[in-house]
């Protein structure tokens, strides 16, 4: 993969985060460019701006990888029984059997040709920038919405926002690691609603046939709506699915403050009607684009000529 599309995705992804810590405070920087109106000072302030974008992108965009690590387990493990699936009718996985040993797959990647590689870094790149949308977009809104509004008519609110930014994409995170951290030295088995530990990983057959049933994934109930409501409560419990609600939560309590005091400005109702269909935009790609990816790891395996030497 080219180290310039590498570097473009973590600045794209680290000036969406700093567009939630700098969109509330607009005017101050606004104010302070204007006393540095000159052409060296906008190339340097420029450069640092990029700078330090880059670097928040490298971190924050792991940190979407943690954040996210849930839904993409739950994706896992469906493909995998979707996989044992095709051309088998038993309602159990087999002992041993691991419907999608995608560890295998990526290393088969990594060994195909220069067009393979560059599809999949191609799908790779989608899956950071559109995972990144679904994480800091409803921030992103909030911020924005935050800036809209006059400050003398928000401003016991705006704390308030900011105190559900920390927690949405802060607190709740740290909070929850700390509760597995300690159920680790307690040695006791506690199920995870924020990481999937309750999820099981593909190569664990008789888990995943459980997970199956349950979800009328496998079996004879399978496709009802049992599945459907399964697969709701799978989003709805889940970390991000919390901060999401949260923040909206919040920035719609900000629009009807405002609203009800005395403005009549539609723009930052507008603009959270935007942020919340970009945001399940987001969402559906991101999905969309992490199964196309699973899908071409198993098809690689089937399609793939065999190897120099082989019989």
């Amino acid at each position: 993969m080219k180290t310039t599309e590498v570097f473009i995705e973590q600045v794209l992804i680290g000036f969406l985060v700093l567009a939630i810590g700098a969109l509330p405070f607009q005017s101050e920087i606004l104010s302070f460019l204007q006393v540095r109106d000159s052409v060296s000072s906008a190339l340097s302030l420029g450069a640092v701006s990029v700078g330090v974008a880059y670097l928040c992108g490298v971190v924050f965009d792991r940190y979407a990888d943690i954040y996210l690590d849930r839904f993409v387990k739950h994706l896992r493990a469906r493909f995998a029984i979707e996989c044992f699936r095709k051309g088998n009718s038993a309602g159990e996985i087999p002992a041993g059997v691991d419907p999608f040993p995608e560890d295998q797959y990526r290393i088969l990647a990594l060994s195909a040709a220069s067009g393979v590689q560059d599809w999949f870094h191609y799908l790779r790149s989608g899956i950071r920038l559109s995972r990144a949308l679904v994480l800091y977009m409803p921030g992103v809104t909030l911020a924005g919405v935050m800036a809209i509004i006059q400050k003398e008519t928000a401003e016991k609110t705006q704390s308030v926002a900011y105190i559900v930014l920390a927690v949405a994409y802060l607190g709740a995170p740290l909070t929850a690691l700390s509760l597995q951290f300690s159920n680790f030295f307690r040695k006791k088995r506690i199920r995870s609603f924020f990481f999937g530990k309750d999820i099981p990983r593909t190569d664990e057959s008789k888990k995943l046939t459980e997970y199956g049933k349950c979800r009328a994934l496998l079996g004879a109930e399978r496709g009802n709506l049992k599945s459907a409501l399964r697969t709701l409560a799978d989003i709805c419990v889940s970390l991000q699915f919390f901060a999401a609600v949260l923040i909206g939560i919040t920035t719609w309590y900000i629009i009807g403050t405002d609203l009800g005091q005395s403005s009549t400005n539609l723009v930052p109702m507008i603009l959270a009607l935007v942020g919340s269909t970009f945001t399940c935009l987001a969402a559906a790609t991101w999905v969309k684009v992490e199964r196309t990816y699973m899908n071409y790891h198993a098809m690689l395996r089937k399609y793939s000529p065999p190897a120099a030497g082989a019989r």
